[in-house]
């Protein structure tokens, strides 16, 4: 396989082209219209954009930032940028919370143009000063909603005016300009997607079009095995697209299969998402355990709660650990099996169940990818290894930090402990440096176990560990945190001791807790996963 991700958006024939390519779930009355475009119009619009972008100055290999939440917008600026030999950086909009992290990923991907939806924009001028940007391209939740709907938009919010570049003016037919366009190569860089940062400073992880086609390949072969079919599927996009879960399953293979993908741009509002799955007739969905969780709460509040969810054949959890309780209640809801998958921004989807009976293994590698585990304890325990033509090629301007990861033959340290199970199958155990902890003979102690014991506690709604060097028999501590389903439930010694005792009769002695704490919340990021630095900052 050789190409570039422009393949994924080329011709396939007149019926084929006029096809629905993207959907807008506007979270309003469907019955006034929703507003789609085919793969054809993506494509026209995708070369307007690039055009535009040659006019006012972007060069091949200049970097221009995505900060969009998952709208009709982001994959005409994804295409066109990618045309105009531009590389990509999808930053996380909520980051517009944290100005500072927009700031540190600007200056130090280098970009100089950036598209950005309105309401955001005020982060942006705030940070304006302290980066470097040229070009800052406006565009509104108007560009995404029909007729309508975009006038009821424009009288309730009232049409800003301001200095920068707009969207609709720079891809209006009337001012498209045909420029040539450059050529790009299957080597090229394409996008650069930051780490989330939750063991240390984020980092940009650099893919070529040959890494990320590679990854869709191997995505799309998985699909068709597990029963999906090329062309009449419908595939919700709630996953956000600045994270490599969703560019690489729920935009790069979705179109690769050509389907219809619904966009969902809140993907915090379950409902919302219920009603999206229920009127669209998605049959496919890949989502972080936490909308599962959501989906699932939506569900047990409606009688025909099977009916909501009826259309979906397929549906994958990734990102960050599923628990068992979760998993289970989202299936007795459904009907199905959760398939749990495995991949890292470095590496794409590197491995998947294909029964979804499992609750700790991630299944097998995909097509094309080899696996190893290096410097195995007595356990077998090791750190997951793996090889494929979907790696990075390396950390943008981080060669030492490249090396450590990327070692000799193509191989990359994925920084995971990892076993095989009877069956063959990968179990995931956690980040080697925040979710196990060492004791005095160097053995390593998974945290995980006992976040999954306290999670079957009826009051326990979340769980989360960690571990601390002591002076003890053990040389070390845990201290685990839970969040109960009734803030009003008093966190006494009677619930503690209950909880303790859940430990004792289920953990060997060297996993089990020291101290149990109740806590209102467990810290997260946007994708589910813990926030260990801050969970022990808060402790």
């Amino acid at each position: 396989m050789t190409g570039t991700l422009l393949d994924l958006i080329e011709p396939r024939g007149f019926l084929e082209d006029r096809k629905t390519a993207f959907l807008f779930w506007d979270g309003a009355t469907p019955s006034l219209g929703l507003k789609t475009f085919s793969y054809a119009a993506l494509r026209k619009k995708a070369e307007r954009f690039a055009a535009a972008l040659l006019e006012i100055g972007v060069n091949p290999g200049d970097r221009l930032a995505i900060i969009l939440p998952n709208m009709l917008q982001f994959p005409i600026v994804y295409f066109g940028a990618l045309m105009a030999g531009a590389v990509v950086v999808p930053i996380n909009p909520l980051y517009a919370r944290t100005p500072e992290e927009i700031t540190k990923i600007l200056n130090d991907s280098e970009a100089e143009s950036a598209v950005i939806l309105d309401l955001l924009l005020p982060t942006l001028k705030n940070i304006e000063k302290d980066v470097r940007l040229k070009n800052i391209i406006v565009t509104t939740v108007a560009d995404s909603l029909p007729v309508l709907k975009k006038v009821a938009y424009w009288v309730k919010t009232s049409r800003n005016k301001n200095k920068y570049l707009h969207y609709a003016r720079l891809i209006s037919a009337r001012r498209f300009k045909k420029s040539n366009l450059p050529n790009i190569c299957a080597q090229d860089l394409a996008v650069i997607l930051y780490t989330s940062g939750t063991t240390g400073d984020p980092k940009g992880v650099m893919h070529t079009h040959e890494s990320l086609l590679a990854n869709a390949y191997a995505c799309k072969k998985l699909v068709l095995e597990l029963g999906l079919e090329e062309g009449k599927e419908v595939f919700l996009a709630a996953t956000p697209y600045f994270h490599i879960m969703g560019i690489a399953a729920m935009l790069n293979t979705a179109l690769l299969m050509r389907a219809k993908i619904v966009l969902i741009p809140k993907p915090s509002e379950f409902k919302t998402m219920l009603e999206a799955i229920s009127y669209t007739k998605a049959t496919g969905f890949v989502g972080i355990p936490g909308f599962f969780k959501g989906l699932a709460g939506e569900l047990r509040k409606r009688v025909d709660a099977a009916d909501y969810v009826s259309s979906l054949k397929l549906c994958l959890s990734g990102a960050s650990r599923i628990d068992s309780k979760t998993k289970q209640e989202f299936e007795s809801l459904w009907g199905g099996k959760i398939l749990i998958g495995y991949g890292l921004s470095e590496t794409g989807v590197t491995h998947c169940q294909r029964r979804g009976g499992e609750i700790d293994s991630v299944g097998f590698p995909l097509d094309g990818v080899e696996e190893k585990f290096a410097d195995t304890d007595e356990n077998c325990i090791g750190e997951l290894c793996v090889r494929s033509k979907s790696n990075m090629v390396g950390y943008w301007r981080k060669s030492e930090k490249t090396r450590e990861v990327l070692r000799g033959e193509g191989w990359l340290m994925t920084g995971d402990l990892a076993k095989m199970d009877t069956k063959g199958g990968t179990v995931i155990l956690g980040r080697a440096e925040s979710d196990f902890v060492k004791g005095r003979g160097g053995e390593k102690v998974p945290l995980s176990s006992a976040e999954e014991i306290l999670m079957r506690h009826p009051q326990v709604v979340d769980a989360a560990a960690i571990g601390n060097f002591s002076e003890n028999k053990r040389g070390y501590e845990i201290r685990a945190f839970v969040v109960l389903r009734d803030s009003e439930t008093s966190c006494g010694e009677y619930l503690l001791g209950e909880l303790m005792k859940l430990c004792k009769d289920n953990l060997p002695l060297a996993e089990r807790p020291d101290e149990i704490k109740c806590i209102r919340s467990i810290p997260r990021n946007h994708l589910g996963k813990v926030l260990k630095k801050a969970l022990r900052a808060s402790s």
